[in-house]
């Protein structure tokens, strides 16, 4: 479907277009004079598949300037703000704009087939990868978030194992492997764990079921004592939890980070059915848009 048939779709465009510098996509010209990460890419995803050459130019942009700004460590930025030509990390660091650029690097190499995407800003993703491999703290394969470390930062000061971040980590580990086979070279495949055992991780952790306890005791053993006495009351495995901290288990629905565990194709059958219906019975999308967690947090939470 082409933009001049569709008015919604033309609209979008023309506000994308309108938000184009030579540094990349960005945010806003009302407000936010910067770049972000996940704004940029995630936009970007679905404008690659117009293959508009603009677009796809903007998008070369945007990964050429989180490409020249990661940090020594490989770090992506949050934002890199237009003024002051500066990249920002964030109050306790940015985890998912280091997954947004991996995923979005390989959107843009899937819509062009661009060989120069495999060489530098390919170099850029795998160091990007390593630094989210290092953000697992107890060597579960599933990475950790620090307190505003994502698009929640002003309103949920999640921790821990976040399903968004680990939700971005699974998606980027998937594009890594599809960036790194078109290149023919030796990437260091040490950092890349198996993807069907980190898929397995992953369900055990935040959809947990029948086997997952006895799974986890063999690489994360104080998560499996939890478990294994019950979930909290309410909690019967119908969604991806929320998050996993310390001395938390929260059950609060995480809209955003459940659908993408489906559109990443992370989610399996019955999973999908799980959620969709949790969002149905919910009413989480009446009258629209869908409300982003339910319920509401109370002030003593």
């Amino acid at each position: 479907m082409s933009s001049s048939t569709n008015p919604t779709l033309g609209r979008a465009v023309e506000v994308l277009k309108g938000n184009i510098v030579k540094e990349g996509l960005r945010a806003s010209t009302v407000y936010y004079n910067q770049i972000w990460a996940r704004d940029a890419f995630i936009s970007l995803i679905g404008a690659n598949l117009l293959h508009d050459e603009g677009l796809l130019s903007c998008a070369r942009d945007t990964v050429s300037t989180f490409a020249r700004t990661a940090s020594p460590m490989g770090q992506i930025p949050n934002f890199y703000d237009l003024k002051s030509q500066k990249p920002e990390y964030g109050y306790s660091g940015s985890t998912d704009s280091t997954s947004w650029y991996i995923i979005g690097l390989a959107s843009l190499y899937a819509a062009t087939e661009d060989g120069s995407l495999l060489k530098d800003p390919l170099r850029i993703a795998l160091q990007a990868y390593r630094w989210l491999r290092y953000q697992d703290a107890n060597n579960s394969w599933l990475i950790d978030s620090p307190a505003g470390a994502d698009w929640m930062d002003a309103a949920v000061q999640r921790t821990g194992k976040t399903l968004y971040n680990n939700a971005l980590y699974l998606m980027a580990t998937l594009s890594i492997e599809r960036l790194v086979g078109p290149t023919l070279e030796s990437a260091d495949r040490g950092i890349i764990p198996n993807i069907e055992e980190l898929k397995q991780r992953f369900s055990d952790v935040f959809l947990p079921g029948e086997g997952s306890a006895k799974r986890m005791a063999a690489y994360w053993p104080r998560l499996s004592e939890v478990y294994d006495k019950g979930m909290p009351i309410g909690y019967g495995g119908e969604y991806y939890l929320h998050y996993v901290s310390f001395s938390r288990v929260d059950t609060h629905f995480d809209t955003l980070s459940n659908l993408l565990c489906i559109l990443s194709g992370l989610a399996d059958s019955p999973a999908v059915e799980r959620v969709l219906d949790t969002i149905r019975s919910r009413s989480l999308a009446e009258p629209y848009p869908a409300r982003v967690l339910d319920p509401p947090y109370k002030a003593r939470e």
